[in-house]
């Protein structure tokens, strides 16, 4: 092969491309090996990224099989994953949106209700109840195989994506006479691998979000039923025992009640209730 009979090295005198910063004039320097010699280069047919330089010859039969398209196939495959959580998502915001309002309904509607309405909305909540454990169930299964199955590729992607990011930030620390383009070109990529490890995986966060929120709306709808349950009963029993001071009233157990505020207050006595 060419690298077999001449060496390169960078000089002071390298030049780069004004086109393309990463093309760089190479300088061809004798070969340290006695049976070897220096050879010129058609340096446009070469391009060079820190300290590989590649023909395009070679970069067809080297970089992009086993570079672009191992990465290429490689998103394709989280794009999967992001696309799965971020339905995951959607599904769990809905239920948690059909929640809220049965809890805003609750606190609202079947405030100070009868008994017979106030039943028809506990045979729906039950039936609601029923569906929306059926679908946390399906999506407890679907997280389960879906950590089975794509656990270890996000495992592994991130950790490949922070150690790129981090190659290409020593490429630019470690190159003292980059150019300005291939420090922007670096950074960028450092970017873009970061970017990888942290906002592509944010619909992975809105999912234990929307869990979370949902466990403390279901506690939130049941103490609401509770409570509702809880005024409902006082409330009957209270009404119970007006209507039983008020027989009271009607025969004459209060011979001294002249007029209805003292009726009023015999009930109040007789029933504890006060204002």
């Amino acid at each position: 092969m060419l690298w077999n009979t001449v060496d390169f090295a960078f000089s002071p005198a390298d030049k780069y491309h004004k086109d393309d910063p990463l093309l760089i004039t190479l300088v061809p320097t004798p070969s340290p090996h006695p049976s070897t010699s220096a050879v010129p280069l058609d340096t446009n047919k070469y391009f060079c990224m820190v300290t590989d330089c590649f023909s395009m010859t070679e970069i067809l039969a080297i970089w992009v099989p086993f570079v672009d398209v191992p990465f290429v196939l490689s998103q394709q495959v989280l794009i999967c994953s992001v696309i799965f959580a971020v339905v995951l998502t959607k599904v769990l915001r809905r239920m948690n949106a059909e929640i809220e309002v049965e809890i805003g309904s609750w606190g609202t509607e079947f405030a100070g209700s009868n008994a017979r309405h106030a039943r028809r909305g506990c045979e729906r909540l039950q039936e609601e109840c029923q569906k929306w454990a059926f679908l946390y169930v399906d999506c407890q299964n679907f997280v389960s195989k879906f950590n089975a199955f794509f656990g270890g590729i996000v495992l592994v992607s991130v950790a490949m994506d922070f150690l790129s990011a981090l190659g290409n930030g020593a490429n630019i620390l470690a190159g003292s006479r980059a150019s300005v383009g291939l420090i922007v070109t670096c950074t960028g990529l450092s970017l873009l691998f970061l970017s990888y490890t942290t906002v592509l995986f944010i619909p992975f966060v809105l999912v234990c979000e929307e869990s979370t929120k949902m466990d403390g709306l279901v506690h939130q709808l049941l103490w609401t039923v509770k409570r509702h349950v809880y005024q409902g009963r006082l409330r009957r029993r209270l009404q119970a025992s007006l209507r039983e001071g008020a027989n009271r009233v009607s025969h004459k157990e209060c011979p001294t009640a002249t007029n209805s505020h003292k009726k009023m207050n015999y009930i109040r006595a007789h029933t504890g209730v006060h204002r």
